[in-house]
């Protein structure tokens, strides 16, 4: 008798091989890839803010603009300033404006936005996913998708003189601008 338990046993682990049903493929997504999930990373060093306008252009306005394209548009630079910026968008239909402003009147924009951001010494542009009265979410072209507290935020974009930060925000031609809302001084650069 042991041996014909032997031999069924034999069976049933040679046939549980034999299912005719396919294995499930599991599909994992790496913590960097979620990250980067529905953000534009940056290609070079100094080139966070095409990515960012870049990002702005195809998840907001569904146009599929690459950082290439842009780079090839404006020209290779050291760095990318605001009125960079401003000026290929416009050259692809869309306003925006360089401005000072509040975290609060911040909150009132409905449009896009690209912040300056002053982080451990360095400079950089990242752009707007969401921000109400106490957090905010950036997309960095560099880190992914991040979400600070208000402060941290702050610390990292306010001018500490004016209790202001700069961004780019970009208006839809269809809603009015409520100019209230802004300090309209526009930040100059030296070109």
């Amino acid at each position: 008798m042991k041996i014909k338990y032997d031999k069924w046993l034999l069976l049933a682990i040679f046939l549980s091989g034999c299912s005719n049903v396919a294995p499930r493929e599991t599909y994992f997504t790496s913590y960097l890839e979620s990250r980067f999930d529905g953000v534009k990373r940056q290609q070079l060093d100094m080139s966070c803010g095409l990515a960012a306008l870049s990002d702005i252009l195809t998840y907001r306005y569904s146009e599929n603009i690459t950082e290439a394209q842009l780079l090839e548009r404006a020209g290779v630079k050291s760095s990318y300033s605001f009125l960079d910026l401003q000026h290929l968008a416009k050259s692809y239909g869309k306003t925006a404006t360089p401005v000072w402003i509040e975290y609060n009147k911040l909150k009132l924009v409905h449009g896009p936005a690209i912040f300056y951001l002053e982080r451990k010494g360095n400079n950089h542009f990242v752009s707007l996913l969401f921000i109400d009265e106490n957090h905010i979410q950036i997309k960095d072209p560099a880190w992914g998708v991040l979400n600070y507290t208000r402060e941290q935020f702050e610390e990292y974009w306010l001018d500490k003189e004016t209790n202001k930060g700069r961004a780019l925000i970009f208006f839809n031609k269809s809603l009015d601008a409520n100019k209230n809302l802004i300090n309209t001084k526009i930040i100059q650069y030296d070109l």
